[in-house]
């Protein structure tokens, strides 16, 4: 084996009109993705959680949960990467495929609004500028084109003056139970099936299923007031037949009664698989850009991104254009070849395009032009 080791420095040109893409939301945030035939029949929005997946169909909601060991098992062995002192090589740990489970088991559980208005309005709320392509298999009826992003969904008039809307909040699903004049809360029911295990502790609901636990945090319940917000006392309830509901006292039934509860499953992330960040830079515009290393497949590329897979190594760069709000993601997309790159330093010119400095060892890493994205790469030989 040669003793000389490659090291390229590497100048990305991104031409922006290549990157017309889709955005996406903050990297903690959920997204709601609508069914277009990709899906069962039955949902309406899927939304994807660290650990496995929500399902929203007409009358509640399905969750999906995998063992989250077995899933960091099974995914790429990386945590002996290091950087040498002594050198510019990088050693990265190895794929292990032994030390990975035979299987990755999961539970399936589901929450049904009992008695709920027929006639509730679904309606999805704040869409992002973006959609989702599905065309996954060989029947083209199955796929999914366009199919939009929503940051929340609002059940309305779900019971008699009552909305119900989910969204998240710092990387945890919440949902408000909206109670408008007149209405009553003690019609709110809400059924668990296939759980484990409910109950309920210090006014916290416990789940319990066969990969962990779920918790659903103490309500904190409110109505506007002369100071603001004031709190209201609200606890759970839960029968024998695992219907959870609301006891509420001492409100005003004149005004609007939330009732908020936030549901913990695990940390959301934009990025089913590891990335670290290494170098920013803003955009002449107020956009700014990112850029890191990723350690595999699941890195949420936008369509159309100049590399959409995970290229080989034990990392690629990944890098993210965001908008000036913080909230969209505008575009996503890898960079790399068959060996591993780290990007060092980025730089925005006055046109909005990208200039990226790293480090690859890929000797198939260099590329000239390639419809409107121009890569320029300048090489140097270290023994």
């Amino acid at each position: 084996m040669s003793l000389f080791k490659r090291r390229f420095l590497f100048i990305a040109v991104f031409a922006m009109a290549f990157f017309r893409l889709n955005a996406q939301t903050e990297e903690q945030n959920l997204e709601f993705i609508e069914n277009k035939g990709q899906w069962d029949s039955r949902v309406i929005l899927k939304a994807n959680i660290g650990n496995g997946s929500l399902f929203f169909h007409r009358n509640g909601f399905k969750v999906l949960l995998h063992n989250e060991q077995e899933m960091a098992a099974m995914a790429p062995i990386h945590s002996g990467v290091r950087f040498r002192t002594d050198s510019t090589r990088i050693q990265g740990a190895e794929r292990n495929m032994a030390d990975r489970p035979g299987a990755l088991h999961s539970h399936a559980y589901s929450v049904n609004f009992l008695n709920m208005n027929e006639a509730t309005e679904i309606i999805p709320d704040k869409p992002l500028d973006t959609y989702n392509n599905y065309l996954i298999g060989n029947d083209s009826t199955k796929w999914g084109r366009k199919c939009r992003i929503y940051q929340g969904v609002t059940y309305k008039n779900i019971y008699p003056g009552i909305d119900l809307r989910y969204y998240t909040d710092n990387g945890r699903l919440k949902y408000d139970l909206i109670v408008h004049p007149g209405a009553d809360p003690r019609n709110i029911a809400l059924q668990y099936d296939g759980l484990d295990g409910l109950t309920v502790t210090h006014n916290r609901l416990s789940l319990k299923t066969s990969v962990g636990e779920v918790k659903e945090m103490e309500p904190f319940s409110y109505q506007a007031g002369d100071h603001g917000r004031e709190s209201v006392p609200v606890t759970y309830r839960v029968s024998k037949t695992r219907v959870v509901q609301f006891d509420v006292s001492h409100y005003n039934k004149n005004q609007v009664l939330v009732i908020d509860p936030t549901l913990v499953f695990s940390t959301f992330s934009g990025s089913r698989e590891t990335n670290w960040g290494f170098t920013a830079t803003p955009g002449p515009d107020g956009t700014f850009f990112s850029g890191g290393i990723v350690f595999g497949d699941g890195y949420p590329t936008s369509n159309g991104a100049f590399e959409s897979k995970f290229q080989g190594g034990t990392f690629d760069v990944g890098i993210m254009k965001f908008s000036a709000n913080g909230r969209n993601r505008l575009y996503a997309t890898y960079i790399g070849g068959t060996a591993n790159e780290c990007p060092h330093s980025m730089y925005s010119d006055p046109q909005g395009n990208l200039v990226v400095m790293g480090r690859t060892y890929s000797g198939n890493f260099l590329l000239l032009t390639y419809s409107g994205f121009v890569v320029a790469a300048i090489f140097s030989w270290l023994s």
